[in-house]
């Protein structure tokens, strides 16, 4: 950003709707870690409950892996276009939609679609939530509220887990 970005975000002062944007995008972070943790533990009960091959856990993994390698290209670069706030919406149906249509896949192409359409959304999310907040927030709050963002992640990942252990 250029210095009058930084001027102008700091003259604004910090107030009610930065923490709504700090609060709303640390909900959003929370589910992404969730999300992100089911491929690799529900993919041994699919391979379990739909009798397929073991070899197709690391296809699944793989999969996932290689959406989100696009999905953070590809929404990185959507983004600079049409804007992050309308993107980062998209991102969070898409996670909601591609997890909901993955509890009913019974196919191991439909259950890889959608795996692979998990992956696009999920690193899209993540990108495009920290790139957001380091644009509309003040330098001075900004590695606070960045801090607060991964806590929010690992909070998710270990609620996650624990969830999963029975």
């Amino acid at each position: 950003m250029n210095n009058g970005c930084e001027i102008a975000l700091n003259r604004t002062g910090w107030g009610a709707c930065h923490y709504f944007i700090v609060g709303l995008c640390g909900v959003c972070t929370f589910v992404e870690a969730i999300a992100s943790l089911v491929v690799f533990v529900v993919s041994r009960l699919i391979v379990c409950d739909l009798k397929l091959e073991k070899n197709d856990i690391i296809i699944f993994n793989a999969t996932q892996s290689f959406g989100m390698a696009i999905g953070s290209f590809l929404f990185g670069s959507l983004a600079d276009i049409c804007g992050r706030k309308g993107i980062i919406s998209f991102t969070m149906v898409l996670i909601f939609c591609s997890s909901i249509a993955l509890s009913f896949a019974q196919t191991v192409f439909l259950i890889n679609l959608f795996i692979f359409l998990l992956g696009l959304g999920l690193a899209g999310n993540y990108i495009l939530l920290r790139v957001y907040l380091i644009e509309c927030l003040p330098i001075k709050r900004r590695e606070t509220c960045l801090a607060v963002i991964d806590i929010a992640w690992v909070l998710g990942y270990l609620s996650a887990l624990g969830l999963l252990y029975n």
